[in-house]
């Protein structure tokens, strides 16, 4: 296959300070500055940290509500500590250039994961949640779904209601115990 099959020319208007940052990478690795952009330009499509490879390679594994929950809390105190750290940096005269620029990049590595964390936590909830009015099959008897909420603790809850011809009964499950136990029949 010649290049030509294999790449398309483009023509790039980039900032010359810019330019100057990308001739001084491809000089310290010893290569083109074509290289140099693709190189660059492919390290960010690549994964950068285990939930983008999780969600990259193991979209079909099963994730809990509630554990992924529980990382989207873990990651918003680690956001909250990495933007009280960076203000404290970045309004200290003792700090230097390099310290502050170094609590920028925790900071914006902190939005990403918990971004990442939050679309991962929407996506599995909305994959998992429970139907409202939707039938299931539940301890044994047929139950529909009257609501489901949230607890003060950040506990999720469903209410349910049977709709089989045995006597009639309600009650209240864990929205993990509930679609880790029920089977949606209608």
């Amino acid at each position: 296959m010649s290049d030509e099959d294999r790449y398309t020319r483009i023509t790039l208007r980039i900032p010359k300070a810019l330019t100057a940052q990308l001739k001084s990478g491809a000089d310290e690795r010893s290569h083109s500055m074509n290289a140099e952009i693709i190189r660059r330009l492919e390290e960010t499509f690549e994964p950068q940290n285990s939930l983008e490879v999780f969600q990259k390679y193991a979209p079909q594994v099963f994730v809990d509500v509630d554990d992924a929950r529980f990382n989207l809390k873990m990651a918003e105190h680690s956001l909250q500590a990495a933007k009280e750290h960076c203000a404290a940096t970045l309004a200290s005269d003792e700090a230097s250039d390099l310290e502050k620029e170094f609590a920028r990049l925790d900071e914006r590595r902190a939005a990403r994961r918990y971004q990442g964390l939050l679309e991962l936590y929407e996506k599995i909830r909305k994959e998992k949640s429970v139907q409202l009015s939707a039938e299931y099959k539940f301890k044994g008897r047929s139950v529909r779904v009257v609501t489901h909420s949230v607890l003060p603790d950040g506990t999720y809850f469903v209410e349910w209601e049977t709709v089989d011809d045995g006597p009639h009964a309600s009650g209240r499950a864990s929205e993990y115990t509930f679609t880790s136990e029920a089977v949606r029949i209608g």
